[in-house]
């Protein structure tokens, strides 16, 4: 049995399992333990659609095919380019390790950043895709150059304020760290005084 004869029989093992699953009545944990090897499955099967569509598709191909948006094709594409770059990369996705999400935040940060792939990967195979982002987004602003970086973060400014449908104010910026950084802590500040407000039992607006 060839690769692709083997891939089709697994879809129509998949789909028998799968046709009366949404009325199966299991216990809780049965359903825990078949999310987990479902999430198994989604990605070694993001693993194989990376690969095949870094080798065959555009993004807009690949979104029709996929019924997805052509943002997110181009996150599967971008992937799918990264492992033949990365073996390591490549080989955690394949083990089902690291989903298709984690390995495009991992190719978007190689290009500026190549010798960060080895941690970042391990990064994904035990963290949250959040904590990979932020760790990634660390590894791309130490890699810029300090000046550029400035000139940069000056030049994507912003804030924007509307009225929103039931008449509250709605803000929308971009600030700079050493901008932002007090406003933040104000906030925080101001949530927690709340937070024990509420906790003492004032409920006065």
């Amino acid at each position: 049995m060839d690769l692709l004869d083997a891939l089709t029989e697994a879809v129509r093992v998949v789909r028998r399992v799968t046709a009366g699953l949404a009325a199966d009545r299991c216990s809780r944990a049965e359903w825990e333990r078949r999310l987990t090897v479902f999430v198994e499955l989604e990605k070694l099967a993001g693993f194989g659609k990376a690969s095949a569509a870094a080798r065959v598709a555009d993004a807009d191909g690949l979104a029709a095919l996929c019924g997805s948006s052509v943002g997110r094709a181009r996150e599967v594409l971008a992937a799918g380019r990264a492992l033949t770059a990365s073996p390591v990369l490549a080989e955690a996705m394949a083990d089902g390790q690291v989903s298709v999400d984690q390995a495009s935040e991992i190719a978007r940060t190689m290009t500026v950043a190549p010798g960060a792939v080895d941690e970042l990967v391990e990064v994904a195979r035990t963290g949250s895709l959040q904590t990979l982002r932020d760790r990634a987004r660390r590894v791309r602003v130490d890699a810029e150059d300090p000046d550029d970086l400035r000139r940069r973060r000056h030049q994507a400014r912003r804030v924007r304020h509307w009225i929103g449908e039931l008449g509250m104010v709605h803000l929308d910026a971009a600030l700079e760290p050493h901008v932002s950084a007090p406003i933040v802590e104000r906030l925080e500040r101001a949530a927690r005084h709340r937070a024990r407000r509420l906790g003492a039992g004032d409920s006065d607006g």
